[in-house]
């Protein structure tokens, strides 16, 4: 574990302040990071260093470390503020465990299942049904895939039994959580409809300084491990496009709710048992 051991090196010195996201909503977990990256101070919001091909948290931290480009022996070093967000469905407990306790707040983003369920269900809807980068199929159309989108959650390629959701990853891990550390709950519908505020109590809970560039107007890049710093593909791929080209969150649409009673049997179990007992979980911690 040498390069994890030398990202604890540099966040011991006070060389480095990690902030962890561990996250559900994927465009909006997105936008907090790239607000959070507009603190006015030096700064780097790494995207998803936990992914679907490395999930060995030696791998991240070796990564981070090669990101922190500065030699911090150098007189022109500033201590710089990492923020990250990764998927729970794709963050190991060893790595949301060593994760958590190099970090200085872990952030727990969420939406309300409905919400953030209809907007997957759409997303792999395209992908599946209409190529790499669709975007044809809109949530009023995906009822006719309703069958192998269930399936597909199911015994998927990468995940099965529903972890692809997120809703089993985040609560094992919230259960995981040291409470000597700082663990601050967002909901994603709440930091979109008053960003300000929201920003405003992280900033002061975590310690970082507030800046009215976090609302509006990011100018600031990021990282996007998910798919090897490709920027190119971040900015074409409908799971990243919307996030990587907006430039605050003025520019982030309400998503409608799916209907329980139109899904398969299969999927309202899952929102029903698991994502809504955690997002109301979650929520009750925020």
């Amino acid at each position: 574990m040498i390069a994890l051991r030398q990202l604890e090196r540099h966040v011991d010195a006070g060389d480095v302040a990690l902030v962890h996201a561990i996250s559900v909503p994927r465009s909006v977990s997105t936008a907090l990071g790239r607000s959070l990256n507009e603190i006015g101070q030096n700064s780097m919001f790494i995207n998803e260093p936990f992914n679907s091909g490395v999930r060995d948290v030696e791998q991240v931290a070796q990564n981070i470390v090669h990101l922190i480009n500065t030699p911090t022996d150098s007189p022109d070093f500033e201590p710089l503020t990492v923020i990250t967000k990764s998927m729970a469905s794709y963050i190991p407990s060893d790595g949301f465990q060593a994760m958590q306790e190099l970090a200085s707040a872990n952030l727990w983003t969420i939406r309300d299942p409905l919400t953030q369920m209809g907007s997957l269900l759409t997303r792999l809807a395209n992908d599946l049904f209409a190529g790499h980068n669709g975007g044809q199929i809109d949530q009023r159309m995906i009822a006719p895939y309703y069958d192998d989108l269930a399936a597909y959650l199911q015994s998927g390629p990468h995940l099965q039994n529903f972890e692809k959701t997120g809703w089993g990853p985040i609560i094992a891990h919230f259960g995981e959580r040291n409470l000597d550390r700082k663990q601050i709950v967002v909901d994603a519908t709440v930091l979109c409809a008053n960003p300000a505020k929201v920003l405003q109590t992280i900033c002061k809970r975590v310690g970082l300084p507030y800046s009215e560039n976090m609302l509006g107007g990011w100018a600031n890049g990021y990282v996007n491990m998910s798919n090897g710093n490709n920027v190119a593909e971040t900015e074409s791929s409908g799971w990243s496009r919307h996030a990587a080209t907006s430039s605050g969150f003025e520019n982030i649409a309400p998503r409608e709710q799916l209907d329980l009673d139109q899904v398969p049997a299969a999927i309202r179990r899952h929102i029903e048992e698991i994502a809504l007992p955690a997002f109301a979980e979650l929520s009750a911690s925020a």
